[in-house]
């Protein structure tokens, strides 16, 4: 059995403008039943999270809400820090988590 979940992925400008500026995708995926939201975000934040080694690099971080779909109250944000300082970084970590979720979970917008 399968529940279907929507990711949000923004970049600062997105995330705080919701949407309106910046960076924003959305995608849809059906994820195991038993699979709960908060072990496939320590997963993406396992493989792509990384630890800041100065406070401007924030700039670059990728946030995240994930919400199962027929359940709005089961909303979740993950904030994942990037170190890196170059332009666009954002959007290449949000493509970069895009692929792997597509190559593990069937998006239901293919």
């Amino acid at each position: 059995m399968y529940k279907i979940i929507k990711l949000e992925l923004y970049d600062l400008e997105g995330y705080i403008t919701d949407g309106k500026g910046g960076v924003f995708r959305t995608e849809e995926y059906a994820i195991p039943e038993d699979l709960k939201v908060k072990d496939l975000q320590d997963d993406i934040d396992e493989r792509f999270g990384e630890s800041l080694s100065d406070s401007t690099e924030f700039f670059n971080s990728v946030f995240i809400v994930v919400t199962v779909k027929k359940q709005v109250d089961d909303k979740s944000l993950l904030v994942l820090k990037q170190n890196s300082t170059s332009l666009n970084a954002s959007v290449c970590r949000i493509n970069e988590i895009c692929l792997y979720l597509n190559s593990v979970f069937q998006n239901t917008r293919l």
